[in-house]
């Protein structure tokens, strides 16, 4: 039969701000201010060994809020490359090429060996290697050296915006691994900090609550969401009652216009006051430039054509 952990053994902070760091802000600023008590060595003592691991934290969430987004312009700069390529450079630089070789001669099939097709089909990295196998191809074609400037300059425009793509997704990564690691670190203080409160206050345990904010513990509430929408959708996100002084992040990771409204109802339909974030973009925006602050229900509307990927933080 298998035994159920003791509750004291298990870190209830590190558990309840999963998926929350402005719960861990909450929580850790709470019980920061409670420990800074300069008339109590022990206490402060614990207050001056947990501030470096709260500084570390909010430092580390605030450049994760604050790069939410700034990716998505290089990732919109590559995206649109390779859509020009599909729809207008692919088929420029084939009839260009058949002015010199016509369609099925052994000269098309060398530059061409499957004619537009690669350029226009297959992943990301298959169209730019593609293009760069053009480019080597035509190494030597004198008549083709118009064309051979062209696959060039856009070969360049494609390695430079998928280098930026890259680089902003693995500076994403950066500051999303700083951010966890430090609420992993900090609950894990927190949860340091009870223990030898615990020990502090063995005789009067009841006296340990003034240090921690309990009904941010019990009451925790998601606030981060990744969402997608089909085309020219709109959908209920979340019901969250929000002061006017909170803050939200919303950043839109495709192509496509994606409106935000806080509304009255989950199924009302967004009116005429909304957030609409661009394509590939990110912003942050107050509570009160989303609706009336007596709606609580979160919507989300896909303004494009084709599928939307959204991200909402609730600072």
């Amino acid at each position: 039969m298998k035994t159920k952990l003791w509750h004291y053994l298990m870190n209830t902070i590190l558990i309840v701000t999963m998926n929350s760091y402005r719960a861990m802000r909450v929580i850790s600023s709470f019980t920061l201010d409670a420990l800074n008590i300069p008339a109590n060595a022990f206490i402060f003592g614990l207050y001056t060994n947990l501030l470096p691991f709260v500084t570390t934290f909010n430092a580390a969430y605030a450049a994760w809020i604050a790069q939410l987004g700034s990716q998505t312009s290089t990732t919109n700069v590559f995206y649109l490359a390779l859509e020009t390529l599909r729809s207008t450079d692919s088929k420029l630089w084939d009839r260009m090429i058949q002015m010199v070789y016509a369609k099925g001669t052994v000269g098309y099939k060398k530059l061409m060996p499957n004619g537009k097709g690669d350029l226009q089909s297959g992943t990301q990295l298959e169209k730019v290697d593609a293009v760069a196998a053009l480019s080597l191809a035509l190494v030597g074609e004198v008549a083709l050296a118009a064309v051979k400037v062209l696959v060039d300059a856009k070969l360049a425009i494609l390695n430079a915006a998928k280098s930026g793509k890259n680089t902003g997704k693995s500076t994403t990564n950066v500051f999303s691994n700083a951010v966890e690691n430090a609420r992993v670190a900090l609950a894990q203080e927190i949860y340091g900090t009870l223990g030898n409160l615990m020990f502090y206050f063995r005789v009067t345990p009841s006296d340990i609550a003034a240090f921690f904010d309990l009904q941010a513990i019990r009451n925790l509430e998601q606030t981060i969401w990744e969402r997608t929408l089909k085309a020219l959708i709109s959908k209920y996100v979340f019901t969250r009652t929000l002061l006017a002084t909170d803050s939200l992040r919303l950043v839109n990771n495709s192509l496509f216009t994606v409106r935000f409204a806080m509304l009255a109802n989950k199924t009302d339909a967004i009116g005429l006051v909304y957030v609409d974030v661009a394509p590939m973009s990110g912003v942050t925006v107050a509570r009160t430039a989303l609706g009336p602050l007596g709606n609580h229900c979160m919507h989300a509307q896909n303004m494009g054509a084709g599928q939307a990927k959204y991200m909402i933080v609730i600072i």
